[in-house]
């Protein structure tokens, strides 16, 4: 695992998440001909480097869940949705935007798909704008869930089966985008309820999916005012990861407490929180 300055000018990332999993990553940086727009979702960067390694260690589905479903929002270059097939889930949505999806994405999926995904399972690379309000999503088009251009064809807004997990790291650093980030993760919550009590054959109350946030703490009020923003304005809960239960993890990853010792600066700043939409009857 390396920081994105140390990697982000390599075109083919080589990527060894486990002595099993071994990726090759397609990257573009500013020097690429895509520089307009820019490396945030088209280079590794630390979150997904953690967020993966820490859902290795505690959320591989469980032997009992024959389906799985997890959706990851801002996908990049593809490692944890890659990450999240090999682990068992057995659909996998890899979501960005349409030149994300064109430039690094769609052909990172394809290209590592034998390796990371066993027969039965699926990843399907969509565009998901979260600009565009959830009343205009469409779950039946094979490109775009959620697009500014006009859609493929008509389709329903309503999802048909819930999601397990929903996970989305180092898509925290703007302003502009955290209002429409937490309509994205709360639309995706209340739709992943209302599809698990259509499931559900159960008397007990339907759960709201895990979402799990990897940020870097660059701007500590920044940070702190999307949480905020979360809790007060989107009903949210926030619960933060311990520090030393990601240490761990990571040293794991890392190589050892030695090798994670001499590289703790790079990752000190790096934050996972556990967010769970709070019911109201």
């Amino acid at each position: 695992m390396q920081p994105a300055h140390e990697t982000k000018h390599q075109s083919t990332l080589e990527y060894s998440f486990s002595p099993q999993l071994t990726l090759h990553l397609a990257q573009k940086s500013h020097s690429d001909d895509y520089s307009s727009i820019g490396t945030t979702g088209t280079t590794l960067w630390l979150g997904a480097q953690c967020l993966s390694a820490y859902i290795a260690q505690y959320h591989k589905p469980s032997r009992n869940t024959s389906n799985a479903r997890a959706i990851e929002l801002g996908s990049g270059i593809g490692l944890s949705a890659l990450v999240l097939s090999a682990l068992g889930y057995s659909t996998v949505y890899a979501t960005d935007t349409k030149l994300v999806i064109s430039s690094v994405l769609a052909r990172n999926i394809e290209s590592n798909f034998h390796v990371a995904a066993k027969p039965g399972r699926e990843i399907l690379v969509r565009e998901l704008d979260w600009h565009v309000s959830p009343e205009n999503w469409n779950w039946d088009n094979d490109c775009a869930i959620a697009s500014n251009t006009p859609q493929l064809s008509d389709g329903t807004n309503v999802l048909s089966s819930p999601f397990n997990l929903i996970i989305t790291s180092d898509t925290v650093y703007e302003e502009s985008i955290v209002r429409p980030l937490l309509r994205t993760l709360h639309a995706l919550s209340l739709q992943s309820l209302a599809a698990c009590k259509l499931e559900s054959k159960s008397s007990r109350p339907p759960c709201s999916p895990l979402i799990l946030l990897c940020l870097e703490r660059r701007d500590p009020a920044f940070i702190d005012s999307v949480l905020s923003s979360a809790r007060d304005q989107w009903s949210f809960s926030t619960e933060q990861v311990p520090k030393r239960k990601l240490a761990k993890v990571m040293q794991k990853y890392v190589g050892g407490r030695e090798k994670w010792e001499s590289s703790q600066t790079e990752w000190e700043g790096v934050e996972i929180w556990k967010l769970l939409l709070c019911i109201t009857n």
